[in-house]
Formats: structure tokens, sequence, C-alpha cells
């Protein structure tokens, strides 16, 4: 096997997680707890979520919800993972 196919490979594989791990560190780093009411509080963890699934092009995993298919890609999940973990280390 090539190095350009490992290469690759490696981009397919890692690519859409470290970019969704990296932009919700980014949405996780705007977001300040302290300010936020908690009634805005759910609003901003939702529009965070929606962005993060924009984000999904490939959906790897799907399953089936009061009759929708639900489709969610790596990305949407690192993004989730990056924005609740700089939500974490804001906190501290």
């Amino acid at each position: 096997m090539s190095s350009e196919a490992i290469t690759l490979g490696l981009a397919n594989q890692w690519g859409p997680i470290l970019f969704g791990i990296i932009y919700g560190l980014i949405i996780g780093s705007k977001i300040d707890s302290e300010e936020i009411n908690r009634a805005k509080y759910p609003i901003v963890l939702i529009s965070g979520l929606l962005i993060a699934m924009a984000l999904g092009t490939y959906p790897e995993y799907q399953w089936t919800l009061f009759d929708h298919v639900i489709r969610i890609s790596e990305a949407f999940i690192s993004t989730i993972i990056g924005l609740f973990t700089m939500m974490l280390i804001r906190r501290q």
C-alpha cells in the first residue's frame, strides 16, 4: 500500500472527527455559561446541536425514532464532545 493511500485513509477516518472536535471547542469557547440565563441555556445548546448536525456530511449511524430516520455522523458526535469539553473547561 502506498503512502498516499495510507494518508488518504487516515484523513477520511480522522478528518471529520478532528474537525468536529475543533469546531465544538470553538462553539464551547463562545458560550459563557455564567452569563446565560437558565431559560436561554437550552436554546444555545439546541442551536449548537443544529449546527453540528449541519456538519454531518456522511451519516455513518442511523436509527428510527417515532417513524423518522435519524442520521448522525462522526463529525456530529465529535462536535458535541468538543462543545461539552470546552464548557467544562470554562467552568473550572
